[in-house]
Parts: structure tokens; C-alpha cells; sequence
């Protein structure tokens, strides 16, 4: 059912970049609806009596579609977060229920810090770091493949030049920093059970560490696991974002280059205003999609190590 509605949301995203070129020719030509078929049909079913008020009635249309459009997608996105977190929940449930199942001298000899750390922080991690990247990954690939059919069609040769170009950039970045996204995730997750290891072992002897004066060991290896952990974090989360600012800065300096191009080679700029616009409306939806899709690989593969670990421990 996700899955259907994240195809109908691609759809409705298509319409509403589909419908900008029209409306933008006809504003800066108002003669072309006279001249394009499917437009002087709609025209004259509607019973419009001047090109003014056709006009008007599409860009009133365009509105209510591109509103439409981004009510579907936020409908899909609560639909995806609540399937999402549903299911964090569920297997959540699963473990806590498996551990639970178990006889008496399994616990003692496993750290009931790492059972906990693994009901709650393992399931509640591979949830945001693994099931929503994958449902994001679904959601704005469809979206992606179905703008870039639209602009091939329109424009093949400006959008397979910007596709090599951005989507380029984006392959070698992810390229570059997936294996160590891999390394750090593995890293962080050990660093994380060190954490409630450590937090454990403090509040379940204090009575001991009071008595012999170790609280200074047990803050510090406690601050040291913490630090490592939050390290980890930072650096998952920057090489996921940081690159959305590379490639808004090369599709901006490109379609500005592109524009002064057109006037230093003395074109007819009113020509291309239509097909400007409608490349930076698509564009507009475009970049946010590529970002999210970078965002949710990084996510996964910094989170892989840890699907792995809950999996193990819900089949063991």
C-alpha cells in the first residue's frame, strides 16, 4: 500500500513539474493557445471568451495543483513514518519478548546493560538510521526517475548534461565516504553499548563505588565512550549533508552559465524563458531529492553494522 501511494505521489509531482512549461509559454505567448491543438480544444470546451481569463484559470489551476500535489506528499511521508516506527516497535516488542523466553543461567552470562541497550537504543536507532533511509531511498527515487523523464523528454540534451554532471558528483562523494561511514558505525555502535555498559555497572554497584571512591573512573569511562559516540554522529551526519551545499552551488553557477550564454551569443532570451523556468522549477524538486537520496545511503550504510547485530540477536 506505501508503495502505491509513493507511486501515486511520484505521479502527482510529475504533473505539477509537467505543468509549469505550458502555463509559462502561454503567459509569455498568448497567441500559442490558439496555435496548440490540445490548448484551443480546452479553450473552447471551457467556454472561455478571452486568452486572458484562460490564462488565469491555468495558473489558478497550476496553484491548486502544486497544493494538492505537496498534500500527497505529506500524506506519504506520515504514511512511511508510521509504518516505519511501527515496525521499530514491533521488533522491539519481538526482542524484549525473546529475552524474556529466556532460562535463567543465559542471563548469567550476558550483560543485561547490552539486552537493554539492544531493546531500546539498538531497535530505536535501526529504525531512524536503517527502515526510514530505505523507505526515503523508495520514496524520492520514484520521484527522481519520474522528473528526469519528464525533462528528457522536454530537453535531452541540457538534463543528460546535468545528470552526468550532478548525479556524477554525487557518486563519487558517496563513493569516497562509504567505507568510512561503515567504519565509523561499527565504531559508534561499540561505543554506544560502552555507554549503558558502563552507565549499568555504575548505578548497579554504587553501592561498592561509593565505599571505595571510584566514581572518577567510572565518569571517565563514561566520557570517553560518550565522546566517541557522539564523534561518530557529527561525522555520519556531515558527509551526508555537507555535499547538498557542492551541488547547489555547481546547478546554480550551471544554470547561470547557461544563461549567460544565451545573451553573450546574442539569442532570443524570451525564447528560452519558458524552458528556464520550467529547468528551475524541476530543479527545485530535483536537488532535495538527490539529497535526501545521498542522506538515506550514508544513514545506511553507517547503520549497516547494526541491522546486522539486531538480526543476530532476534534469530539467535
Amino acid at each position: 500500500g506505501i508503495l502505491v501511494l509513493m507511486l501515486v505521489t511520484s505521479g502527482f509531482e510529475l504533473l505539477g513539474v509537467g505543468s509549469v512549461l505550458p502555463f509559462l509559454r502561454m503567459a509569455t505567448d498568448p497567441d500559442i493557445v490558439q496555435q496548440n491543438d490540445v490548448l484551443s480544444a480546452v479553450f473552447v470546451t471551457l467556454g472561455f471568451e478571452s486568452v486572458t481569463s484562460f490564462i488565469v484559470f491555468a495558473g489558478v489551476a497550476m496553484i491548486v495543483l502544486i497544493v494538492l500535489m505537496n498534500a500527497v506528499s505529506a500524506v506519504a511521508m506520515w504514511t512511511q513514518l508510521r509504518f516505519v516506527y511501527r515496525v521499530g516497535h514491533s521488533i522491539s516488542i519481538r526482542l524484549m519478548g525473546r529475552y524474556l523466553a529466556k532460562p535463567y543461567p543465559y542471563f548469567l552470562s550476558h550483560n543485561t546493560a547490552e539486552l537493554g541497550k539492544s531493546i531500546l537504543a539498538d531497535s530505536t536507532q535501526l529504525v531512524g538510521g536503517v527502515l526510514r533511509p530505505g523507505a526515503a531511498l523508495i520514496a524520492r527515487g520514484a520521484v527522481v526517475v519520474a522528473v528526469i523523464a519528464l525533462l528528457l523528454a522536454v530537453e535531452p540534451l541540457i538534463t543528460l548534461s546535468t545528470i552526468v554532471i550532478i548525479g556524477g558528483t554525487y557518486v563519487i562523494v558517496y563513493t569516497l565516504i562509504k567505507r568510512k561511514l561503515q567504519r565509523i558505525g561499527t565504531e559508534s555502535v561499540k561505543a554506544n553499548l560502552s555507554r549503558f555498559k558502563t552507565t549499568a555497572e555504575a548505578f548497579g554497584g554504587v553501592k561498592e563505588l561509593k565505599t571505595l571512591g571510584r566514581e572518577s573512573y567510572f565518569l571517565r569511562q563514561f566520557g570517553n565512550a560518550s565522546r566517541r559516540w557522539a564523534d561518530g554522529q557529527v561525522a555520519s551526519r556531515s558527509y551526508s549533508v555537507l555535499p547538498r551545499y557542492l551541488i547547489q552551488a555547481m546547478a546554480f553557477g550551471g544554470f547561470m552559465l547557461g544563461f549567460v550564454l544565451l545573451v553573450a551569443a546574442g539569442r532570443d532570451v524570451n525564447r528560452f524563458v519558458p524552458i528556464l523556468g520550467f529547468l528551475a522549477f524541476a530543479a527545485l524538486r530535483l536537488l532535495p531529492a538527490f539529497q535526501e537520496i545521498l542522506e538515506a545511503l550514508a544513514n545506511f550504510r553507517f547503520n549497516e553494522h547494526l541491522l546486522f547485530k539486531v538480526h543476530a540477536a532476534l534469530v539467535e
